[in-house]
Parts: structure tokens; C-alpha cells; sequence
């Protein structure tokens, strides 16, 4: 699907709530999961005819290549049946096929620790209606209706647990619409019997509120509510962590000790404003606070930051978000000065911090013209002012860091004309004047009336945002050691960024696209900046924005470090499975006949292509014969940069395309995102996107937040993967991988290297 980020999770057979351990029954009697006394779980005790019932092994992996089990109905009808081996978990387990109504009751098994064999029990149903009451489609929802009060953190985890039926029982995609009036989202979950896949808006941010859930499968449609208690977003390559966030390129400690590309960011407006905060203060006496939604209060409050020594934090109207009370906490602050009316930042917020001990100082007036004028009278002194326009923020955004960074206050006027309080002021002040943006923007008339009330006008602007941008920096910062950089399209980032920016006596230059434009280049070479920082998620600026800045400082420094046979980026090829014709798994390929050895052939010209750029490349199979544990493999990785195991799938025969696997605590998304695009374009195949498959609970004591993958559970290296670059049973399929082997590997190449800087 289209801009879907596709996540994987594993629901494994035992449980409906997210960790835990108890029976727990779905819908009108048609699912139940095996309670932990059990040795083995079940994934559903009631089917519709025709349809696999999955055993597992929970404890000690008591399912073994000689494990036997048979079941028996009412009329004495038994069916036996063997276990089935699972190469990505090295474990056995048996898929349970009945075509016929009835009870069945296991009647013999050799399987150790099964305490309650009723547990076990499978009934068997011939059509939907009669399991379920509908005939149309269903859906099992009570991992919804028993937790209707969900967490933004928990949300995926839960809708992933939704099982869906189409109208002949089988297991069939759920699609989840999402949404209160304000925001909205469609999710949809497909549960296999083994495992769920959620496929996950793109950057979506759901409120924390009460939200109406719309269930669909096939014909069937259901409704349910919920309160999401805390915000829901989903932006990727984001760190969760306390500590500040210094995202950059995995290879940025192998560039010259002179300069150095870093990220910024949290997993929203609020988190990144912290995140810069943690970069510049240690603590702080005094921090500014303003409503993330309001782009001319953030401005008005840069100068402040200048004068008070003060991050920027941002808050919401009535509510004082997590990430900033810790910040204010850290900081241990005494002064808050508030920027903005009660409309924006309510009263309670400032009650509050006064109960918490701090002194609240609330700069506002009665319109933004006003409030900017009394953030003004704050400071000591300033013999220039920044003029901005009330109704197009676009063309200030870079004036922010100016701002804080000489501690000009930022003034604001319409169009066509100036309201008589900053006429007033600005020539009370007898200051020079800024003017930010262009005639279209701020008219020429406007302009003339400065000029006649003030000692003097500059007007700096540019074709666009980016223009204006690029000129302030060039006009007022046109020798600085950082640059920072922030997206054009919002307003948070570079606003949250420039209280930092300016104290660090830099400019905030607005980016949009994937590369490095000519006029940028050529700032960062006058002025001699050799620190970029980047200010947001991947959301905001993109990991190839990112490559292509710190390819830009190459070029300029001529650093060669990261470059032809002098790079020192490492990665390790692990080419999947090994041991000729024992890993065929359905393999109708005419070129190398099995699953393992297609790998292997494979490995050694991705390995010659990666070498052409000077990257170092292992290998975990030194011949074809080899095949090592998925353990060792993975844990091989040690001392690498990255761990790629290459695959190709196999499931109906008419299934194709490439999707990759990511290590769910080791990620290189951006990456991962581009090699399935690069592999899907160069096949001429279906992209099936990046996903994440989590091991799941009550599995032989595995963490349950571990990988799904045994050698992305043991990935040693800072990031890993699992790709399976086509699926091997579809001839069709299969016959473009292998044709075009070569050019992939090249293509593949390229696009890791371009991701590493490298040349």
C-alpha cells in the first residue's frame, strides 16, 4: 500500500493481551489461546472447516522432529499429523488441517508437559455463520473491548491482536479506521494463524482523547471506542530515549575530527524542542514557554531567549506535556515566562508550575501585534528591530535566530499596513529595522512608512522561504562554525531550534527535498562551517538530505576518509540458510536451483560491488556447504557497521515482490526503505515495504520485544536486516531475480554506499 509503513508483529499463539499469561477467550466462543500451564499453545480452539489450527511449543521447545499428536471425533474418525520445521526459529511446530464438522479431542501424543489436554480441544464448524452468527466476514475484537482505555505507546500492539474471517472462516485483512473529527488514520492487520502484520499510516499523530474505531472485513463492519490516554505518532528512525538525541549518519565518527553532521530530534514538536533544549543547557534559571500551534508567539519569543539565557519549550493549551515538565525539572528552573494569553496557554498550566515553586512571568497583550510589543519591553536594551508579517510566518522563520542571536526583537505588521501601537513603538525606540520578506508579503508602502519613522530599513528577502532563508544567514551570519538546518514546511522545528541557534551566534536556513542545493553549498563554504545540525526527525529532513550534507562536507574539506579504498565502513553479508538442496523449500528458480545456494552466488556479487567502493565486506558462509547456527551468524556481526542477511521467500507460488525485515533494536529505516525501492524498481516487482516482526510472548522464554528472525535476535552489528529480495516459488518472480542478478547487486551497492557518504 501506498506511504504505509508496514510493522510487523508476531502474535504467537497464546495470548491476547500484550504480555500476558492467562486463557483468554474471543468474540462469541471462536478463539481461545492456551493458558502458560500448557506446554503447547494453540492459536484457536473453533474453526470453519478447512482452516489450519497452529500448534506451538511453549517451554523448552518439547515440539521435536519425532513429536507425533492425533485427533478423534465424535464418530471415531482420526487424523494424525507430524511436525513441521521452522527454519527462522529453529523450532518445530504442527499446523492442524480439519475438513470436517465436529469435536475433536487429541487421542495419542508424545509431547512432554502437557498438563491439560482439553485445552487442546478444536471444534470445527462448517460454515462462519454457524461459529459466529454472521455470514458476511468477522472480526475477534475483545483485545479492544477488554482494554478500551489504550496508550499511545500500546495502540499498534493491540490493534494488531484484532483477527479477522472472511466469509468461508478464513483468515482475511482488517482494515481499522481511526478517528474523533479532529484526526484520523486507517490501520489494517492481516493475522496469518502465526504471526499479524500492521500496516501503519505514514507519520500519522493521534491526540491523546476518545476515538470511534470502524472495523471492516469482507462484508462484515463493527464499531468500537476507546480513549487513547496518551499521543499516538508514528514517525520514523525516532529515539525514545531520555538522552539527547544525536542522531547523524552511522558513519559520521569516521569523517574528519573537524567536522560533523548531527540530528536533533524527538517523536514530535514537544520531544524536539526538548531535545535541542539538552543540547545547549545543563540548567537553566529561566525557561520560555509557548503554545506549539502558535508560529508568532514562538517568534516573539526568540529575543527573550537571548535576553533570559532561556530554552524554548513548547506546550500545548490546557496541558503541560510530559516531555516538558521533565525538561523544566531537569533544568531545575526558577522563572517561567509565559509568551502568550490564556487562549493559548491556559490558566491551569500557569497554576500549576506556581504550585511546583516557579515564578510565573506572563508576557501577553490583547493581540499578537501587542503581545510582541510586550515580549519587546522585556528586554534591556537593542537599537534594532526585525519586522515580520502577521499572516505569513514562512519568510520569518530564519529571522528567529537573528533574533535570539542579537537579541532584536521581532515587531509584526499586515500587508499594507502597521497598526499605530508598533508604528509607536518602533519609533519611540528610535531603532534601524529589518524588514523580513518581500513586497508580496510586506508591501512597498509599508516599507516607506518604516523608513520615515525609523533611523533606517534593510529588506532582505529572496524568491521564497528558502531564498529568505539563505540571504538572512548570508547578510548576519556570513562567518559562523554551525549551520543549522530545518525544514521549510513547518514552523515548530526551526522556531523550537533557534533560541540554541542564536545563542550559539548561528543561523536556522530552511531545507525542503533530498539534496544539497548550490546556493547552501556555497554558503557552508563561505562561511567555513564545519558543524551542521539538523533540527527534526527524518519526518522533517530527510536521511537523504542528511547523506547528501555530509557528501557535501566532504567535497568541500576534501576529507578522504570516507571515501574509494579508504573508507572504513564495514558490513557483514550473511547469505541465508547453506548446505545445497536441504534449504530448497520450493525453489522453481533455472539459474541456481535452491534457496541456499541462490544466497550464496548472490552474496559474492553484492560483495564485489560493495568492495568496488571501498567497503569492507564478511561473510558468514566462507564456501556453499556452510551452514552455521542463526545465532552465530548474527553474532558474527560484531565489530561490523551493518548485517544484512540475504533471502528469497516462498508461500503460495503466486505471491512476489521484496520486503525487508529490520532489527526491531537495531535499525537503519532510511536505508532499509530505499534498498526495498531500489530492488522492487530494478526486478520490476511489487514493493511490500519494511516491516518488524517481534518474537511474541510465552515463547520458551525469549523477550517478547526481541526479533521474530533468530539472526536478527542475535545481530551483534549497530544495524541490521533481513531481505527477501523475491519469492523463490513463483517462477516468474524468481526468474527476474535471477536474470537480473547482477544489475541488482550493483543497484544494491549503490544505494548503501550513498546512505555510508561513500563515494
Amino acid at each position: 500500500m501506498n506511504n504505509l509503513l508496514k510493522r510487523f508483529f508476531s502474535v504467537f499463539l497464546m495470548t491476547v493481551l500484550t504480555f500476558s499469561t492467562i486463557a483468554v477467550s474471543i468474540g462469541n466462543g471462536g478463539t481461545s489461546y492456551a493458558s502458560s500451564s500448557n506446554s503447547v499453545s494453540i492459536s484457536r480452539n473453533e474453526i470453519v472447516k478447512n482452516n489450519v489450527v497452529y500448534l506451538n511449543s511453549t517451554k523448552n521447545n518439547n515440539i521435536n522432529a519425532s513429536s507425533t499428536i492425533s485427533y478423534v471425533d465424535n464418530n471415531g474418525e482420526e487424523l494424525k499429523f507430524s511436525p513441521v520445521y521452522n527454519d527462522d526459529t529453529e523450532t518445530y511446530y504442527f499446523e492442524v488441517l480439519i475438513n470436517k464438522a465436529g469435536n475433536w479431542k487429541v487421542k495419542e501424543h508424545n509431547i512432554e508437559g502437557i498438563t491439560n489436554i482439553d485445552e487442546l480441544d478444536i471444534t470445527v464448524h462448517d460454515t462462519l455463520n454457524d461459529m459466529t452468527g454472521s455470514s458476511t466476514g468477522y472480526v475477534y475484537t475483545s483485545a479492544i473491548t477488554g482494554n478500551s482505555n489504550i496508550s499511545g505507546e500500546n495502540l499498534e500492539q493491540i490493534l494488531s491482536q484484532l483477527i479477522g474471517l472472511n466469509r468461508n472462516g478464513n483468515y482475511s485483512e482488517v482494515k481499522v479506521t481511526i478517528g474523533n473529527g479532529n484526526s484520523s488514520g486507517i490501520f489494517y492487520i492481516d493475522f496469518d494463524g502465526v504471526s499479524s502484520s500492521i500496516n501503519i499510516p505514514s507519520n500519522i499523530y493521534l491526540e491523546a482523547g476518545n476515538y470511534t474505531l470502524t472495523i471492516e472485513v469482507d462484508g462484515y463492519s463493527t464499531t468500537e471506542n476507546i480513549v487513547l490516554t496518551t499521543d499516538y505518532t508514528n514517525v520514523e528512525d525516532i529515539n525514545y530515549d531520555e538522552s539527547p538525541q544525536l542522531r547523524s549518519l552511522s558513519s559520521t565518527s569516521k569523517l574528519s575530527s573537524d567536522f560533523y553532521v548531527k540530528r536533533y530530534s524527538g517523536n514530535d514538536r514537544y520531544a524536539t524542542a526538548v531535545e535541542i533544549s539538552k543540547s545547549k543547557f545543563s540548567t537553566a534559571e529561566n525557561i520560555i514557554l509557548v503554545n506549539g500551534d502558535s508560529v508568532n508567539e514562538i517568534l516573539s519569543a526568540a529575543s527573550l531567549a537571548k535576553q533570559k539565557n532561556a530554552p524554548i519549550l513548547l506546550t500545548k493549551a490546557d496541558t503541560l506535556n510530559n516531555y516538558s515538565e521533565a525538561e523544566i525539572n531537569r533544568l531545575k528552573a526558577k522563572n517561567i515566562f509565559i509568551v502568550g494569553s490564556e487562549k493559548e496557554i491556559g490558566k491551569g498550566i500557569e497554576t500549576k508550575l506556581q504550585n511546583n515553586g516557579k515564578v510565573v512571568t506572563r508576557l501577553t497583550g490583547s493581540n499578537i501585534y501587542k503581545t510582541a510589543i510586550s515580549v519587546a519591553k522585556q528586554l534591556s536594551s537593542f537599537n534594532t528591530v526585525i519586522v515580520s508579517s502577521s499572516s505569513s510566518y514562512s519568510d520569518s522563520l530564519s529571522a528567529a535566530a537573528l533574533s535570539a542571536s542579537k537579541g532584536y526583537p521581532i515587531l509584526y505588521v499586515e500587508n499594507s499596513s502597521i497598526p499605530n501601537d508598533t508604528l509607536n513603538y518602533i519609533k519611540s525606540s528610535n531603532c534601524s529595522v529589518i524588514l523580513v520578506g518581500g513586497p508580496a508579503t510586506i508591501s512597498n508602502s509599508v516599507q516607506d512608512k518604516l523608513k520615515a519613522e525609523s533611523k533606517s530599513v534593510t529588506r532582505v528577502h529572496g524568491a521564497n522561504r528558502y531564498g529568505t532563508s539563505i540571504n538572512l544567514a548570508k547578510n548576519y551570519f556570513s562567518s559562523t562554525s554551525i549551520i543549522n538546518l530545518a525544514t521549510g514546511n513547518t514552523f515548530a522545528d526551526s522556531l523550537s531550534g533557534a533560541s540554541v541557534a542564536g545563542l550559539n551566534n548561528s543561523p536556522v536556513v530552511l531545507v525542503e527535498g533530498n539534496s544539497v542545493s548550490a546556493d547552501l553549498k556555497g554558503y557552508i563554504t563561505s562561511s567555513k562551517a564545519k558543524t551542521i545540525n539538523i533540527y527534526g526527525g527524518p519526518a522533517s529532513v530527510s536521511k537523504e538530505y542528511e547523506n547528501s550534507v555530509q557528501k557535501t562536507l566532504n567535497e568541500i574539506y576534501n576529507s578522504s576518509s570516507i571515501q574509494g579504498s579508504n573508507t572504513s565502513v564495514k558490513i557483514l553479508l550473511d547469505p541465508g540458510h547453506g548446505a545445497g538442496s536441504s534449504h530448497n523449500r520450493g525453489y522453481v528458480g533455472p539459474r541456481w536451483k535452491n534457496e541456499g545456494d541462490g544466497n550464496y552466488y548472490f552474496s559474492l556479487l553484492l560483495k564485489k560491488e560493495l568492495e568496488a567502493y571501498g567497503i569492507q565486506v564478511g561473510t558468514t558462509r566462507a564456501s556453499i556447504g556452510k551452514d552455521p547456527s542463526l545465532a552465530s551468524r548474527g553474532q558474527s556481526a560484531k565489530g561490523y557497521d551493518l548485517f544484512i542477511s540475504l533471502h528469497t521467500n516462498a508461500l503460495n507460488g503466486s505471491a512476489k515482490g521484496v520486503e525487508i525485515y529490520e532489527d526491531v533494536n537495531a535499525r537503519a529505516t532510511s536505508l532499509a526503505t530505499n534498498l526495498t525501492k531500489t530492488i522492487s524498481s530494478t526486478l520490476g516487482t511489487s514493493n511490500r515495504g519494511v516491516k518488524y516482526r517481534y518474537y511474541g510472548a510465552n515463547t520458551s522464554g525469549v523477550n517478547p520485544k526481541s526479533n521474530y528472525y533468530g539472526v536478527l535476535r542475535n545481530n551483534a552489528a549497530p544495524a541490521g536486516m533481513l531481505i527477501e529480495h523475491c519469492f523463490h516459488d513463483n517462477l516468474a518472480d524468481v526468474t527476474k531475480y535471477e536474470s537480473k542478478a547482477e544489475t541488482l547487486a550493483k543497484n544494491m551497492a549503490s544505494t548503501i554506499a550513498s546512505y555510508y557518504g561513500v563515494k
